[in-house]
């Protein structure tokens, strides 16, 4: 009997492992070990995809849309119901002026001149009135008290506007621009001139050394003088970024032009009304009369 469960031990031992259960194991654990490699590198490509789009979106930076506008500003005293109020009392106020000239019809607007300072008036203003009534009504005011004062009230001209330098210099393929707004760049410049042809090259924006912001001009190189012209007639005084630009053929002159302006009337002299009633004054030492 003994002899009988050693046999059957030792014939359990001594079994051996077949050829197709070796070749299983050494598949599974193959499989096993590709399973790992494959989830790593499927790791390691999304890791450098996400990589890829977080550079993709720091690198999108978004286009500024350039604003672009050709604006007619409104005169004063254009509808011809404007008066010229003077020798009114220093401490006169705006409503207070609006108050007053009301009892003669419906005021649009008081246009008070002030001084730097702001404190007080310099003694005059413009009213504007909503009709031809109430403009004839004001006029009837002339000679008046108002506040303690003799007041005068006279017809107002409208106001001359600054009207656009047309006066170009010879015709090049390169636009000189002028008055920029310091938030204007090359891409907004860009997208204003290149409608009118093809733009050469890249758009010269001076800096300036002392304040590191554009110098407020620029210079834009077209394919062809009449490109440049086109750009040059259709651009000068629009509005880009809030200023009205000046433009003309860039030349020999561009730095002599910079502080060219168009002429501006004098405040005092915009209203031709009230000029047949201004005192002329002597020279010093002539102003209350001659001194023996």
């Amino acid at each position: 009997m003994a002899k009988q469960l050693t046999e059957k031990k030792t014939k359990k031992v001594e079994e051996p492992v077949s050829d197709s259960e070796e070749y299983e194991s050494d598949q599974e654990e193959e499989s096993s070990s590709g399973d790992e490699e494959e989830s790593e590198n499927e790791k390691d490509q999304k890791r450098e995809r996400e990589e890829e789009e977080k550079e993709e979106e720091e690198e999108k930076v978004p286009v500024k849309k350039v604003k672009i506008e050709r604006i007619e500003k409104k005169k004063f005293g254009a509808e011809g119901t404007t008066v010229f109020v003077g020798q009114l009392n220093f401490d006169a106020t705006a409503e207070e002026i609006r108050t007053h000239f009301g009892q003669c019809g419906p005021v649009s607007d008081v246009r008070l001149r002030m001084h730097p300072n702001g404190v007080k008036s310099r003694g005059f203003a413009h009213i504007d009135f909503t009709s031809a009534e109430g403009k004839q009504a004001a006029m009837a005011l002339d000679g008046t008290e108002f506040m303690g004062r003799t007041i005068r009230v006279d017809d107002a001209q409208p106001a001359q506007g600054r009207s656009t330098d047309t006066n170009y210099g010879p015709k090049t393929d390169k636009v000189f621009v002028a008055n920029l707004s310091y938030d204007t760049d090359e891409d907004s410049l860009k997208q204003a001139f290149e409608k009118f042809g093809t733009i050469v090259g890249e758009i010269g924006l001076p800096i300036s050394r002392d304040t590191g912001r554009i110098r407020g001009i620029a210079y834009i190189q077209f394919e062809t003088e009449d490109e440049a012209e086109a750009a040059v007639k259709g651009m000068n005084g629009v509005y880009l970024d809030g200023r009205p630009i000046r433009t003309d053929f860039s030349g020999d002159n561009d730095r002599n032009r910079l502080g060219e302006r168009p002429a501006r009337q004098r405040f005092a002299d915009r209203f031709a009304g009230r000029g047949a009633k201004k005192q002329q004054r002597g020279k010093f030492g002539k102003r209350g009369g001659s001194r023996m």
